[in-house]
């Protein structure tokens, strides 16, 4: 699709291509690729290491028109393997010393010699020098683009970071739950990584004029941590479907719950084998004849051994989850770490299935306990709560109602889009100097 050339120019540092039936961040690429598409010309620099370098790029049919070009980071890397060494393969040094573990994969910068490469890579595949926005999804893919972005940026240009979710509270949290006295090593590396992670924090959001977010708790954590930061909060989005049956229509069927999650994301995965072991025995023992069924793509064999025991069934990935929806009583959302987009609490409420939750989750989108969702303070609460639910139909159908409601007002992705676009016009008609005042204090230079 031809452009007018007096478009902005804009870069999108992506790990995903975006996906009609994708993930949690797969949605949130995709709402983004749609406001960048409305402002500007947009080329992708899609960072995924693993994928085949070799491999021809496919963008999916809707989303072609949207996107001018794709450069691939891991055929830059497989053509010089040498040069990206600390990349793919870093040292023990360099993981004591200065990678940062979060959710989503680890904060590695780019070296002089990488970030020579990376520019060439784009600047030859894109036709464009330098670009009037870059965009980077994800903490870590924004560290290793920051050394270049003074060769992508042209002057006057606009940096924006989105971060999805602040990840250094999580680590925290998990740093928290080792002991020093049984497990020494691991105690040490979590607060070391915690340390870390805070340090790449600051300097990032000093590095990045705009800093994005998916939940008002990610905006206010950074908003004290960097008061002159420009923040803004870009909810997820969600689909709407058509409305499900009521809740009151699967009287004197077996009670049915359901968990639709990605397995191989370590928070979903912990969660649902916590409440395997710590809830469900409960559960079962108010509700004999209950079933949970977990769904999604990639469980661990931990969790594959609780296939066909008291009422488990482990389907793995599904072509489609809205048949689980529909025939569900219940959602749950049993993680108990606030990190990551947690798409899947606003689907199950788009699919007018009520849920049950923990706080940490749950505050993540402003959902209140006994209006749009229950959410529970603890295991013995989130116990208490489900069954509640499962034995109250018209309970059911007053929260699969509200919470529908709730998720449509606020998550709808053509006012989210149209917000955003909003946001970037507002940016890019405003330029700033390229580096943060502030950035020569942190090293990143």
């Amino acid at each position: 699709m031809t452009r007018p050339a007096s478009r902005p120019r804009i870069l999108f540092i992506t790990p995903y291509l975006p996906s009609v039936s994708g993930g949690g961040a797969q949605l949130r690429i995709r709402a983004s690729l749609e406001a960048l598409a409305a402002t500007g010309e947009v080329h992708l620099l899609l960072c995924n290491a693993a994928q085949d370098g070799r491999v021809q790029i496919e963008v999916e049919a809707p989303f072609q028109p949207l996107v001018c070009s794709v450069t691939a980071l891991s055929a830059v890397m497989q053509a010089k393997p040498a040069i990206w060494a600390s990349q793919l393969r870093p040292s023990a040094l360099r993981k004591l010393l200065c990678l940062a573990w979060v959710t989503t994969g680890r904060i590695n910068r780019a070296t002089r010699k990488q970030s020579a490469e990376l520019v060439a890579a784009v600047r030859a595949n894109t036709c464009v020098e330098r670009f009037d926005l870059v965009f980077a999804m994800q903490a870590h893919w924004a560290a290793l683009v920051s050394p270049a972005l003074a060769q992508l940026l042209r002057p006057g240009g606009v940096s924006m970071l989105d971060w999805d979710a602040a990840e250094a509270p999580a680590m925290r949290a998990i740093a928290a739950r080792s002991r020093f006295g049984s497990q020494p090593l691991q105690f040490l590396s979590a607060w070391a990584n915690v340390l870390k992670l805070q340090f790449h924090e600051q300097a990032l959001l000093r590095r990045w004029q705009h800093a994005l977010y998916a939940s008002p708790m990610d905006v206010d954590y950074f908003r004290r941590r960097s008061p002159g930061s420009k923040l803004y909060c870009l909810v997820n989005t969600v689909g709407m479907p058509e409305l499900r049956p009521d809740a009151a229509g699967r009287a004197g069927t077996a009670p049915q719950v359901v968990f639709v999650a990605s397995m191989s994301y370590w928070p979903n995965n912990l969660g649902i084998l916590m409440f395997l072991r710590d809830i469900w025995p409960a559960v079962r023992a108010a509700q004999p004849h209950a079933e949970l069924k977990v769904v999604g793509r990639g469980p661990s064999s931990e969790l594959k051994s609780f296939d066909g025991r008291d009422g488990v069934a482990v389907v793995g990935e599904v072509a489609s989850v809205e048949p689980f929806y529909r025939g569900a009583d219940v959602a749950i959302a049993p993680m108990q770490f606030s990190v990551g987009s947690a798409i899947k609490i606003l689907e199950a409420l788009a699919y007018g299935t009520p849920l049950v939750g923990f706080e940490l989750s749950t505050i993540r989108h402003g959902l209140c306990d006994g209006v749009h969702a229950a959410v529970a303070k603890n295991k013995v609460d989130f116990e208490q709560k489900l069954i509640g639910l499962l034995q109250d139909a018209d309970a059911r159908q007053r929260l699969a109602q509200a919470g529908r409601a709730y998720v449509q007002q606020r998550f709808a992705r053509d006012s989210v889009v149209r917000d955003f676009r909003t946001y970037l016009d507002g940016a890019l008609a405003r330029p700033e100097p390229h580096v943060h005042p502030a950035s020569a204090k942190n090293g990143w230079q």
